[in-house]
């Protein structure tokens, strides 16, 4: 490839190194978005959490209470039936205490079974009204929530719009750089933010002549002689072998 195509290439991954930065900019102003709402989401979802717990607990205490109240009518039954038994005639004793002893029983249930019918519609009318108050407390928080996150994303529409302008910047020069050249840009460019480094040192591009205090920019790391000239010479595209960044000399 002529020095004048791959000078253009470098220029334009120089280029395309500028918009990125400019990109990763906006892109993370953006990104700050959720960080400065995360302290609403995060009370949204304990309130989300705590609502359906005692809503859990609700329901699962009104089927308690209506599962004693069922209880409590077979139980009526049962004393009911003891009644008639114990109003038979010619019942022994024995009989007779036998009847007593069950009905004691059965009214210790229905007692027992109508304690835990009242309790549960108890707990489960506070749980209706702790429902009821975190539903509340849930739809005020979300409505500052929507308010703050309508305020960011509107004092952020220019920069939504600015980084729309830069994408199509980037695809510009995306149409001017070859796919071969792109994968190693992009590849490098996972490590480094900056996947491109200035070539320091003592260069006389009139003279021809590169000093020995040649470096990398971005590492430090020395860099010989040969190699410096080289990549002076822009015939190819050649990294830092310390730190795989791309190097130029501007």
């Amino acid at each position: 490839m002529e020095t004048g195509a791959r000078m253009d290439i470098i220029e334009n991954l120089i280029g395309l190194q500028r918009i990125d930065r400019k990109r990763d900019r906006l892109q993370k102003k953006l990104d700050e978005v959720p960080v400065k709402l995360k302290r609403y989401t995060d009370a949204i979802a304990a309130y989300e959490t705590a609502h359906a717990e005692q809503a859990s607990l609700m329901t699962k205490m009104r089927a308690e209470a209506n599962r004693a109240e069922l209880e409590v009518k077979t139980k009526e039954e049962q004393r009911e039936k003891i009644k008639r038994q114990m109003n038979a005639p010619k019942l022994s004793n024995r009989e007779y205490e036998a009847l007593q002893e069950a009905m004691a029983a059965v009214l210790a249930d229905i007692q027992s079974m109508t304690d835990t019918t009242i309790k549960g519609l108890q707990t489960a009318e506070e749980a209706e009204a702790k429902t009821a108050e975190i539903r509340a407390d849930m739809e005020k928080l979300q409505a500052e929530y929507d308010a703050a996150k309508a305020k960011l994303e509107g004092s952020l529409q220019g920069v939504t719009d600015e980084l729309a302008q830069r994408d199509e910047e980037r695809a510009g020069y995306l149409n001017k750089v070859g796919a071969e050249q792109l994968r190693l840009y992009d590849r490098v460019r996972r490590k480094h933010t900056d996947c491109l480094a200035v070539l320091d040192g003592t260069i006389d591009r009139a003279a021809g002549r590169i000093g020995n205090d040649i470096h990398c920019s971005a590492c430090y790391i020395s860099i010989p002689a040969n190699y410096a000239v080289r990549v002076l010479d822009r015939k190819e595209m050649l990294q830092c072998k310390s730190c795989s960044r791309i190097l130029y000399v501007p």
